[in-house]
């Protein structure tokens, strides 16, 4: 079978075993700060965020969903208005915000959909879904470098089925696209692909979640250090250190931007 056709088998399994995520989606409140967040990025009435962020929500999910993000799950031992309490006070819903605006890229994204005119809700599943297939996508292509097409498919289908990721393509959350972003940079950086390729992939998954600093250094300086047979003369080197500092600096500057 030509590597082609391989692929075209790859991507429609990893269509189909991501679509669980789609059918029966893990939904938790933060659909509605992320929307909210980007809402507040083209408006300046905190109202008219609040009003929006839900009235978009509601009419992506269905009614029995949406009730479960503005009812509260209070028990005697840990009372709580939490839900309720931000689906009528729009001040104290705007003082969630800055929790959420740390992801900068997938809030700008959401807002650029909402002037386009789509439902931001539904544009959130959207992103999580091809991120997740994005993810086997990318394991079918690392696993085909080091064996057989048909045997990278069935350990690729095999790993995906045995793992977390295809529950995630409906979170709705920007972890999937986190965690595909990761994947792509590992790939990338692994593989030593173009330079410019990896180094905008590691600012895109830090506007993401910047969280993933821990993540992206440490295997930055590990692979070129290995790539370098373990000399560190020839890996400490400009280039590096400035993608290092780099980093460093948008990671303070999201902070910032954020609160």
């Amino acid at each position: 079978m030509q590597l082609s056709r391989w692929r075209l088998t790859n991507l429609f399994l990893m269509a189909v075993l991501c679509f669980h995520g789609v059918i029966n989606p893990p939904v938790g409140w933060d659909i509605i700060a992320y929307v909210g967040s980007a809402h507040s990025l083209l408006l300046n009435d905190k109202a008219e965020v609040h009003r929006r962020a839900y009235q978009d929500v509601k009419a992506a999910l269905n009614p029995e969903l949406y009730n479960s993000l503005i009812t509260d799950y209070s028990t005697k031992e840990r009372p709580s208005n939490y839900r309720s309490t931000l689906a009528i006070n729009s001040e104290a819903f705007h003082q969630q915000l800055p929790y959420y605006k740390v992801r900068p890229l997938y809030i700008g994204a959401i807002a650029l959909i909402i002037q386009l005119g789509f439902n931001p809700a539904i544009f959130i599943f959207c992103i999580s879904y091809l991120s997740a297939l994005t993810i086997g996508i990318l394991l079918f292509e690392w696993l085909k470098k080091i064996t057989t097409p048909g045997i990278a498919l069935i350990l690729s289908i095999f790993t995906m089925g045995i793992s977390t990721i295809p529950q995630f393509s409906g979170v709705a959350t920007p972890d999937t696209l986190a965690a595909a972003l990761l994947v792509s940079w590992a790939y990338q950086l692994w593989f030593n692909t173009a330079r410019w390729g990896w180094v905008l992939t590691a600012f895109a998954l830090l506007l993401t979640r910047s969280d993933t600093l821990v993540y992206v250094l440490p295997s930055l300086w590990i692979t070129l250090w290995c790539r370098n047979n373990l000399n560190v003369r020839q890996t400490f080197t400009i280039f590096p250190i400035a993608l290092t500092l780099g980093l460093l600096a948008m990671y303070v500057l999201v902070a910032k931007w954020a609160g």
